[in-house]
């Protein structure tokens, strides 16, 4: 018979000695993984991911912040448009179905909530999904063959979709409203304001900063509102998702 001698496999004991060779048997995946990230690091370069990651935090918390402020507008005027009541529904159904749109058009407690409940949710859409699409690391990788940028393309119809809703809400709110507190009101007074500048500067009235003050005050106030909202509303959610996870 003749016998055959097989070589065994070369083990880190017999590389390193017994006391580095078992170190390096249980730690050999740790050893290895910080090698392949250092080896990553060095490919892609620590600054560019160092960027891309303050890129990802800045856009994820804007997109939030747009969240957190659309829903709390959106509140209000959906606050504002419930006080209408169940009768004040069935007559604008009634209106509709009859065709008298004029009627509809007039009513500035349905039109003045209603459009900007359409600017405000299709402004937030828009701003979202624009923002999604600058995300540097997204849902679906690019780098994906073919179903890579399906979800830059779905988010880029959602933005375009939300666009449309604004523009409509602004549409009629700029033709059926004349409220003085809407979104149309204050483009509108926007566009006068170096004329109003150079007539502030060249009036002689004492009485000329009264008017400042007042508006300063109110949207010191406005936004003072906004923001408190913005905060309970945040601090609510963690105080609910905290006492979930107790239970």
């Amino acid at each position: 018979f003749q016998t055959t001698n097989y070589q065994t496999m070369t083990t880190f004991v017999d590389v390193f000695g017994p006391k580095l060779g078992q170190v390096m048997e249980q730690n050999w995946p740790y050893a290895f993984l910080l090698f392949s990230c250092y080896l990553l690091l060095y490919q892609v370069g620590v600054w560019k991911i160092i960027s891309t990651v303050i890129k990802q935090i800045v856009i994820m918390s804007l997109m939030a912040g747009c969240c957190i402020v659309g829903y709390v507008l959106l509140s209000q005027h959906i606050t504002a448009l419930s006080e209408i009541g169940t009768g004040g529904f069935f007559s604008v159904i009634n209106d509709l179905v009859s065709g008298n749109l004029s009627k509809i058009t007039k009513n500035e407690q349905l039109i003045d909530p209603l459009t900007e409940i359409f600017i405000i949710s299709g402004a937030t859409l828009f701003l979202i999904f624009y923002l999604y699409r600058k995300l540097p690391i997204d849902l679906i990788p690019d780098c994906i063959p073919c179903i890579g940028q399906y979800d830059n393309i779905m988010a880029g119809f959602c933005s375009f979709i939300g666009l449309i809703i604004c523009l409509c809400g602004i549409y009629i709110q700029y033709n059926y409203s004349n409220s003085s507190n809407t979104t149309i009101s204050l483009l509108t007074k926007s566009r006068n304001y170096m004329q109003n500048a150079q007539e502030f500067i060249k009036n002689d009235d004492n009485h000329k900063w009264d008017d400042v003050v007042t508006n300063t005050q109110y949207f010191m106030q406005r936004g003072t509102e906004i923001f408190k909202q913005s905060f309970s509303f945040i601090s609510n959610q963690i105080d609910q998702q905290m006492k979930k996870n107790e239970l």
